[in-house]
């Protein structure tokens, strides 16, 4: 049997992975989400040391256990 979180990556995730469309920024700390009205149109994204843009037409923001609230 496959737990719940397993049963979600096997499943959802990773063959999303395989999408040609989409990113997936690791250890990377968003620091700034941009809006235009009630849509967000880029992330303002802190990695290696620097700061990336990131725009795109759809985001998943997602966060580990740690500093979660202060998404």
């Amino acid at each position: 049997s496959i737990d719940a979180k397993g049963d979600a990556e096997t499943r959802v995730l990773r063959p999303l992975l395989a999408h040609p469309d989409l990113r997936l920024e690791r250890r990377a700390e968003v620091t700034r989400l941009i809006a235009d009205g009630p849509r967000i149109i880029a992330a303002e994204v802190r990695r290696d040391g620097g700061l990336l843009r990131i725009e795109a037409r759809t985001f998943v923001l997602s966060a580990g256990a740690i500093n979660s609230a202060l998404i």
